[in-house]
């Protein structure tokens, strides 16, 4: 899938057609958010939601602070939403129409536990009036207090001098004893550890699991290939 349109404000007040609005149930984004995280149908969006959720919830301790890297328009976190063991949900993306969409429907239901921040990271593709860099942007998180953070393809959009920088902002807001589970392309072109760019970036597998653990992580498992991408899940080294 290349280049989808960029989701607008007016996206963000809207939900998919075809679908009713129901009292104490959140409404799915509309077409274009789907498509703009590669959901090309409801299908999809609920498998990926929930093959994720899956792996999250396997990890998940009562009383968890979950950081959601790349939130876009909630996908994962509308299964996490009655996960009795999330008792915070912290999500942040650069695309500020996701985050107006999720505190606006998640906001009316679930305002208690879960809140959504636009990180202002430029980004020539996804972000390019941003303010910061991904080398100085913080993520909503205080030092040490995220119990779980995950990252549904997220590196998988950025060069490796932004991945470092993630990750050491990762580094600082997990919980000594907490879980990161991030995923990422591995089909770099041939003899490179890195080729792409923002669209699809990818990383030769033994080069990101060395920048992983350059950046202070340790694996924990790697859970190999989730929703077509590899997928690690780390802990403090």
């Amino acid at each position: 899938m290349s280049n989808p349109p960029l989701p607008t404000t007016e996206d963000a007040q809207t939900w998919l057609l075809g679908y009713s609005r129901w009292k104490y149930v959140l409404p799915l984004p509309n077409e274009t958010m789907m498509y703009h995280i590669g959901a090309p149908h409801v299908e999809n969006f609920y498998v990926v939601a929930e093959a994720w959720a899956y792996v999250l919830s396997h990890y998940l301790q009562p009383h968890s602070h979950v950081l959601d890297m790349g939130c876009g328009c909630g996908r994962t976190a509308r299964l996490l939403a009655l996960n009795p063991n999330v008792e915070r949900f912290t999500g942040f993306d650069v695309i500020l129409p996701y985050i107006q969409w999720c505190n606006r429907f998640f906001g009316e239901l679930f305002s208690e536990r879960f809140r959504f921040y636009h990180l202002d990271v430029r980004s020539e593709r996804y972000n390019p009036d941003g303010k910061l860099t991904c080398q100085t942007a913080h993520f909503p998180a205080n030092d040490r207090e995220v119990d779980i953070a995950f990252a549904a393809s997220l590196f998988t959009h950025l060069f490796p001098e932004d991945a470092r920088a993630y990750l050491r902002e990762l580094h600082r807001v997990l919980k000594d004893e907490g879980r990161a589970i991030i995923s990422f392309h591995e089909e770099p072109q041939s003899g490179e550890a890195f080729s792409g760019n923002e669209t699809r970036a990818d990383y030769e597998t033994t080069h990101f699991s060395q920048m992983v653990k350059n950046q202070g992580f340790e694996m924990v498992e790697d859970i190999g290939e989730l929703c077509g991408q590899r997928t690690f899940v780390l802990k403090k080294g």
